[in-house]
């Protein structure tokens, strides 16, 4: 919720998804989304926003051949240990994937448990980390 003072600048969102009738989706340049009853809206126009933005050309890897992945909830470095004998059961598996990765808190820190050796180990065993 916010209150905007007169005059506050708004770009109209989407007209067609309004709870009510008689109000429009709106959101400030702040990027706050909300809506404005439309007896409130003094002067409206259309605008054609443009940008310099250069979408990144993404490229990707494709393989003739089937890949049979799994992932490996990974909880401490320790996880090397027993790999042998999680894979082993397991016919035909090429690529293994650890959960060595974790956000730590709401900055977005990023804890790794990622070992060489667990790599090592799991390229001996056959397999792609």
């Amino acid at each position: 919720l916010a209150e905007l003072p007169a005059g506050t600048s708004l770009m109209c969102v989407n007209m067609e998804e309004v709870p009510k009738k008689g109000f429009s989706k709106v959101m400030t340049k702040e990027g706050i989304i909300g809506y404005v009853k439309n007896k409130h809206i003094k002067e409206s126009y259309y605008k054609t926003l443009s940008s310099d933005f250069k979408e990144p050309e993404y490229t990707s890897q494709t393989r003739p051949e089937k890949i049979n992945l799994v992932f490996h909830q990974v909880f401490n470095k320790d996880a090397v240990s027993n790999l042998e004998a999680l894979v082993k059961p397991a016919k035909g598996l090429d690529v293994i994937v650890p959960t060595w990765f974790s956000v730590n808190d709401v900055s977005g820190t990023i804890s790794s448990i990622a070992t060489e050796e667990y790599v090592k180990k799991a390229n001996d065993l056959g397999l792609e980390v």
